[in-house]
C-alpha cells in the first residue's frame, strides 16, 4: 500500500463531510462516538457517522524465494447513526444517508484510484429501541484491494547486473565447451539441445544508478 489506512480513513471522512451536508459535519474518524461532554461541537448530535479500518486480510502472491507479497484487501466502515421517534422516519433517513454515501465514494474517481480495485460493497443495517426513542445504524463496508510487499532490510543495493545468454535453439550438438561461471556445465554432447556452454552474444553488464 503506497496510501495509508489513515489517510484512506481520512479520505472518506473528508468526502463525506464535503457530500453529505444532512450530517452537519458530525462525520468522526473513530470507533465510537463521541460524548457530549468531548469538547467537540455537535458531540451527540444526529444524525451523524463514524470511519473507520475495520480488518486487512492477505494471501499471499509470493513464488519461491521472492520477498514477501499479498494481495491486502482492507475493509473500511462508515457507520451511519439517526435517531428520532418515529421508526419509520429513522428507516428512511438512513435510506437517504447509505444511498449518499455510496454515491459521494464510489462515483468520486480521486477517492476509487486510492486502490487498485474497490473489491466489495456492502451494507447492514440495525435498529434498536431506547425508550421512546428509535436507534438506527447503517454499516456500509468497502472493500479495498492492494499489492502490499515487504522487501528484506539490510541487504547490499543491487548495484550491477551482468546478462550471458546461451540458448536453447540454436546449439552446438558436438562441441564441448566450459562452463559459463557460475551456471553449472552444460550436458556433454551429442546434445539435441543447449544451453551448449558457448554464449550467443558477448556479455552485457548493466549498471544501476545508486538510488
Amino acid at each position: 500500500m503506497t496510501t495509508t489506512r489513515a489517510e484512506i480513513r481520512d479520505a472518506i471522512a473528508a468526502r463525506l463531510v464535503a457530500g453529505l451536508p444532512r450530517l452537519g459535519g458530525r462525520v468522526y474518524t473513530s470507533r465510537v462516538w463521541p460524548l457530549p461532554a468531548a469538547g467537540l461541537v455537535d458531540a451527540g448530535a444526529m444524525p451523524a457517522a463514524l470511519v473507520y479500518a475495520l480488518r486487512t486480510r492477505r494471501t499471499s502472491l509470493s513464488i519461491g524465494t521472492a520477498a514477501p507479497t499479498f494481495r491486502a484487501i482492507v475493509t473500511f466502515v462508515v457507520m451511519l447513526r439517526a435517531e428520532g421517534t418515529n421508526d419509520v422516519a429513522v428507516d428512511l433517513l438512513l435510506d437517504d444517508l447509505g444511498e449518499a454515501a455510496e454515491d459521494v465514494l464510489m462515483t468520486d474517481p480521486s477517492f476509487v484510484a486510492l486502490a487498485e480495485e474497490i473489491a466489495g460493497l456492502d451494507s447492514e443495517r440495525r435498529t434498536t429501541k431506547d425508550s421512546e426513542r428509535t436507534i438506527g445504524e447503517e454499516a456500509l463496508s468497502i472493500d479495498m484491494q492492494f499489492t502490499e510487499t515487504f522487501e528484506p532490510k539490510g541487504l547490499p543495493p543491487l548495484t550491477t547486473a551482468n546478462v550471458v545468454i546461451d540458448a536453447i535453439d540454436p546449439a552446438d550438438q558436438a562441441g564441448a565447451y566450459p562452463a559459463i561461471d557460475p551456471f553449472p556445465a552444460p550436458a556433454a554432447p551429442p546434445r539435441q539441445q543447449g544451453p551448449d556452454g558457448r554464449p550467443e552474444a558477448a556479455p552485457l553488464t548493466i549498471t544501476f544508478p545508486e538510488s
